[in-house]
């Protein structure tokens, strides 16, 4: 339930939907079918990108290279203009040249919030020292509250979906032969592609991922894409609230 995911939460422990006020004016929704999941659309939530979108993500970052891994965008939610403000990316995109899968690039992270006007709102967060009052909350409850919980169910979700684009269906996840699998044991080492494979949220690492928020960008991006409906995507997120 939208209600209770982490950054909702994380967000009413400190009344800082207030410092995003201008940013999340913007925010609107555009309900869409539901789409079974695909290679494409894997990430809960999301729903395959256009060629459209990938130069919306390269104007609203200034990079081109990111648009190669996109997968997904947000079903629920997209700016007032109708423009999307975070992708899916796959953990392991192929080469724009040979179209294959490349050592030269891992993506620990699967989603990436694009919006300049939310990813401003979120660094002048990050600045005020926001992530260290989190990690002090999370620490002085030893992992027995909602928040934690929240937080551990989402975490959870990350590595499950980076290991479903990995290795296909779950049969195949013992595969030594799966060539990505492979590539990441080539290119991070054994114990390194299996802390890939269990990281979560902006590929948190397994064994401090409880404990450490990482990176608010994240999981505001996790929030975009698991809301569920139109009412969902507009509480929290306007400038009435």
């Amino acid at each position: 339930c939208i209600r209770y995911h982490f950054f909702s939460v994380l967000m009413t422990l400190f009344g800082a939907v207030s410092s995003m006020h201008h940013a999340t004016a913007a925010f609107t929704s555009g309900l869409r079918k539901e789409l079974r999941p695909t290679k494409r659309n894997i990430f809960p939530g999301a729903i395959p990108i256009t060629e459209a979108d990938k130069e919306t993500c390269a104007r609203q970052t200034g990079q081109v290279a990111p648009g190669n891994a996109l997968m997904g965008k947000p079903s629920q939610c997209s700016c007032k203009h109708g423009y999307p403000q975070a992708f899916s990316l796959d953990p392991a995109p192929p080469t724009q040249q040979f179209k294959r899968r490349s050592m030269d690039r891992v993506n620990s992270g699967l989603l990436k919030l694009t919006c300049p006007l939310i990813v401003n709102a979120i660094d002048a967060l990050e600045d005020e020292g926001f992530i260290n009052k989190m990690n002090s909350i999370l620490a002085a409850k030893e992992g027995e509250d909602e928040l934690s919980q929240c937080m551990n169910d989402a975490h959870a979700i990350h590595s499950s979906t980076r290991k479903k684009l990995i290795f296909g269906p779950a049969t195949e996840e013992s595969n030594d032969d799966n060539q990505t699998f492979q590539m990441l044991k080539s290119k991070l080492g054994d114990k390194g592609a299996e802390y890939f494979l269990d990281s979560g949220v902006a590929g948190a690492n397994p064994l401090t991922k409880r404990k450490d928020v990482k990176c608010l960008h994240a999981w505001l991006a996790d929030y975009l894409f698991r809301i569920t409906d139109e009412e969902a995507c507009c509480d929290g997120m306007t400038s009435d609230h």
